[in-house]
């Protein structure tokens, strides 16, 4: 299986939200000498944006969600929230366009997560481990052909 791993991220990216997490995501990736891309549907509000693995696209409207993740191609969702959330908004749009969407043990993102085929509830922060988990999640949703996305039947 060998397609590069874009790792979406959609919001505005503060510290709660996973500012340091991301960072160390891209750390990690840069250590390892991997060719996968951390690309911030939205802004990084705190942190540096490191644009050797990752880019941003800046503010949108909700409804150019869908547009932006076709221009973008991002492969594997991560919601990094440190928080435990109440709702979130992003889960549940990620969610009906049926994404491979990971996130922490942490609110009612896990606990949608949890119940959703393509979830994936991470057991630690360790950037190690968050980025082979993030390539198990790609390997296991997706085939790749002529650049398009097709989901795998099982």
């Amino acid at each position: 299986f060998k397609h590069q791993l874009r790792i979406g991220v959609v919001g505005h990216i503060t510290y709660e939200k996973g500012g340091k997490i991301l960072q160390s995501l891209a750390d990690e990736i840069k250590k390892r000498g991997s060719d996968a891309k951390i690309i911030i549907l939205g802004e990084l509000r705190e942190g540096d944006l490191d644009k050797a693995v990752m880019e941003e696209t800046g503010s949108y409207k909700r409804d150019e969600l869908p547009v932006l993740i076709s221009r973008y191609r991002p492969n594997v969702f991560l919601f990094p929230s440190i928080i435990p959330e109440t709702f979130s908004y992003v889960i549940h749009e990620l969610m009906a366009l049926d994404l491979p969407i990971a996130c922490f043990d942490v609110g009612a993102q896990a606990e949608y997560l949890s119940n959703y085929h393509n979830g994936y509830i991470l057991k630690s922060k360790n950037p190690g481990y968050i980025l082979d988990a993030l390539y198990e999640l790609h390997k296991k949703f997706w085939l790749w052909r002529g650049g398009r996305s097709v989901k795998r039947q099982n």
